[in-house]
């Protein structure tokens, strides 16, 4: 299913996605550091990634948006796969967006830290499991790939599976 949000061949939404990761999980380490130094450099670097991550976050939504509303619609499980893919991610922008309050609007970050630290952990762990789901979109059902450009074989027989030297 090719992509309907592409440059050149290649799918634009996986070409963005790095940046929101990314940030995100610099955001999750600042956090910690914060949490065992008290510098306010640590709490400054995870409100500003945190941020940026969900502008990311947002940005890489729209041609996801692009794919759902196209070439997934052809099939009945990629549209499950992807609507439970955007959904975890819309939940995880949500909970930086909110993280990312509590950092804007928390000088003295005494009882938050916990909680902060908290959120930046589930929203990563719910990055994983959305990325595993996007993983699926794209190497088990083919989402992104023009079949018509792409030629993979696949051996099955135990002979194939020999290097040619021990043969």
């Amino acid at each position: 299913m090719k992509s309907k949000a592409e440059y050149r061949g290649h799918p634009i939404h996986p070409m963005l996605i790095g940046v929101p990761i990314g940030l995100w999980l610099a955001s999750l380490v600042a956090d910690v550091a914060y949490m065992f130094t008290y510098e306010a450099f640590y709490f400054s670097a995870a409100q500003w990634t945190m941020g940026f991550g969900v502008l990311g976050a947002l940005a890489a939504a729209i041609p996801g948006l692009m794919d759902y509303f196209g070439p997934v619609q052809r099939s009945a499980e990629a549209r499950r796969t992807a609507f439970a893919h955007g959904g975890i991610n819309l939940a995880v922008t949500m909970i930086y967006a909110v993280n990312w309050f509590f950092h804007a609007n928390g000088a003295n970050y005494g009882a938050p830290l916990a909680l902060a630290v908290a959120l930046n952990v589930l929203g990563f762990g719910m990055v994983a499991v959305s990325g595993w789901l996007g993983g699926e979109l794209v190497y088990r059902l083919g989402l992104g790939f023009d079949t018509r450009r792409v030629s993979i074989t696949m051996l099955e027989d135990e002979e194939a599976r020999v290097p040619t030297e021990t043969r």
